[in-house]
């Protein structure tokens, strides 16, 4: 087992941080956020930005407000531009990241999250080259849960406090029997995680005994019979009575890939005109999904969206791509949704349902 210092792995991160863009857990006044009563405590007030240092990384966080799917798939991005050139020909640019860079303190949850975007964007053509550019280009090193938090049920559709799906390298604090000093147990996963290991000056260390993280009990999915059988079920639209199309779930979402396309024309200050494709992120809970030419709308009701997004994560994707479930059992939704609409309380209900 490889093992590194505290004190070790922040002199790394402080030397990889001027060798590439290092994006790590910053603690951030976000005030009170939709479904909170008061502001998030220590720990839950967390957010993936660059830093340049060890100094700027919050430590003690738990799950982060917003997922890493930003880094890899942002929130808004020029897709390419078109111009003309100084000699009238019309110059197609495509847009891509330049130089690396690397996710520090990455919680399970979410490196299960790019493994299921990995399958949507790239494991089938055509690939999102935009996705696929950016996500080559990152490396993902884990940072173990001691517990699962508030919302969390990443048990129950296959992941876990310690898991690796995703990740490059996984992290695990360690202290006290078999290590010469408080620190973390480093697992290497891929090619990605053993070059970049390369640089940490790990230390072997025998038996290393790992703690185990805190469980919670894990529920019983429902079978493809029960979902198929609940596709025209009232439950939807009594759920929809409470849902208020704020998308919120969509944005805090690891895994959801709705966006929105529009073209845009800027004007240079020399004057030239610059015609530019941009694709932001978009939620199937909004009012005008599905929406099409002449005005039709088959999913024009709230309960046929929550119903939508709810066969999204556990049968659109599961039957179209390699993954057995589209939610990682994170728990920001649940949290985050304004009127405490939960996504595990719909799998339960679902799972209960007699089939004929």
């Amino acid at each position: 087992m490889k093992f590194i210092t505290k004190q070790a792995l922040r002199d790394w991160l402080d030397s990889l941080a001027k060798e590439v863009t290092l994006i790590a857990p910053v603690e951030t006044d976000m005030g009170v956020m939709p479904g909170m009563t008061e502001a998030p405590s220590s720990g839950l007030n967390a957010l993936y930005k660059p830093v340049a240092s060890a100094d700027e990384i919050m430590w003690d966080f738990k799950r982060t407000l917003m997922s890493i799917r930003e880094f890899v798939w942002p929130k808004t991005e020029t897709l390419f531009t078109i111009e003309t050139d100084e000699e009238g020909k019309t110059v197609l640019n495509e847009v891509q990241m330049e130089g690396s860079q690397v996710i520090f303190g990455v919680r399970p949850c979410d490196g299960h999250g790019l493994r299921v975007l990995d399958a949507i964007m790239m494991e089938d053509e055509p690939v999102d080259t935009c996705y696929a550019d950016l996500r080559a280009k990152t490396t993902l090193v884990g940072l173990a849960c001691p517990e699962m938090w508030d919302g969390c049920f990443c048990t129950s559709i296959g992941g876990a406090p310690n898991g690796t799906q995703g990740l490059d390298m996984l992290l695990t604090e360690v202290a006290g029997k078999g290590v010469p000093e408080d620190g973390y147990a480093v697992q290497v996963i891929t090619e990605k995680g053993e070059k970049l290991a390369q640089g940490m000056g790990l230390q072997e260390v025998d038996d290393l005994e790992l703690p185990e993280p805190e469980l919670k009990e894990p529920f019983e999915l429902p079978t493809q019979e029960q979902l198929l059988a609940s596709f025209s079920d009232e439950y939807w639209e009594r759920l929809g009575d409470r849902c208020i199309s704020c998308r919120v779930c969509g944005f805090v979402c690891p895994t959801c890939r709705c966006f929105d396309v529009r073209d845009e024309t800027i004007t240079t200050p020399e004057g030239t005109h610059i015609k530019r494709r941009v694709r932001s992120w978009d939620s199937c809970q909004g009012q005008r999904y599905r929406v099409v030419a002449g005005g039709a709308n088959p999913r024009a009701q709230v309960g046929q969206r929550a119903c939508n997004r709810f066969f999204c994560k556990s049968y659109y994707v599961p039957t179209d791509y390699d993954v057995p479930f589209a939610c990682v059992g994170c728990g920001r939704c649940i949290v985050a949704c304004p009127v405490n609409i939960d996504i595990s309380e719909a799998l339960r209900d679902v799972a209960q349902r007699e089939t004929a």
